[in-house]
C-alpha cells in the first residue's frame, strides 16, 4: 500500500513520503492512506481502495498469527503444524504442554496455499490500482478500471 500512498501524495520525493514511512504502525499507514484518498479520488476509487484495504488487513491477521504465534507439532495431528497464541501459552507449564483445542489452530498444507494466493491477490490488486492512478484514474469505462473492479474478491466486497 506505499506505493499507492505515494503515488497520492506526489511522489517518492515528498515530504508525505517521508512522514509515511515514519509512521509506526499499520493502522496509522491505513488511516494515512484513507485520509488522502478521500481529499484526493472519486468515491468509486476510494471504495476500490478500501475493498483492497479490508483484504489486507484480513491477511494482515493471518501473517500476524504466522509471525508472532507459536509453532508445533503433535502426534495427533498428521497433516499440519499447530499454531498456539502466545498469550495463551502462558498459563501452561512447557514441560507438560496440554493445551486445549481453543488456544490452538492447525494449518495444513491447503491452508498455506490459501493465504499464498490471499496474498497474491491482494499484491497485484493494490499494484493494478496503483497503475489506475498513475493513469490518472480512468472512469469506469475503462477496461482496466472494470478488470479490477471483476476480481471475484474485490468485487464482492465492492457488491455488498
Amino acid at each position: 500500500m506505499m506505493r499507492t500512498y505515494v503515488t497520492l501524495a506526489g511522489g517518492a520525493k515528498s515530504d508525505a513520503s517521508t512522514i509515511f514511512l515514519s509512521l509506526n504502525t499499520a493502522g496509522a499507514k491505513s488511516k494515512a492512506i484513507s485520509a488522502l484518498a478521500e481529499k484526493k479520488l472519486t468515491p468509486n476509487y476510494v471504495k476500490i481502495l478500501s475493498g483492497i484495504m479490508k483484504l489486507a488487513k484480513t491477511a494482515q491477521k493471518h501473517r500476524d498469527k504466522l509471525c508472532h504465534w507459536q509453532w508445533g507439532t503433535a502426534t495427533s495431528v498428521h497433516d499440519g503444524l499447530i499454531l498456539v497464541d502466545p498469550r495463551k501459552q502462558i498459563k501452561y507449564d512447557p514441560r507438560d504442554f496440554d493445551a486445549e483445542p481453543t488456544d490452538m489452530l492447525v494449518y495444513t498444507e491447503k491452508d498455506f496455499r490459501d493465504m499464498y494466493e490471499a496474498c497474491h491477490c491482494i499484491c497485484g490488486l493494490g499494484l493494478r490500482f496503483t497503475h489506475l492512478l498513475a493513469w490518472n484514474c480512468p472512469d469506469e469505462t475503462d477496461t482496466q478500471y472494470q478488470e479490477l473492479c471483476a476480481v471475484p474478491a474485490l468485487a464482492e466486497i465492492l457488491n455488498h
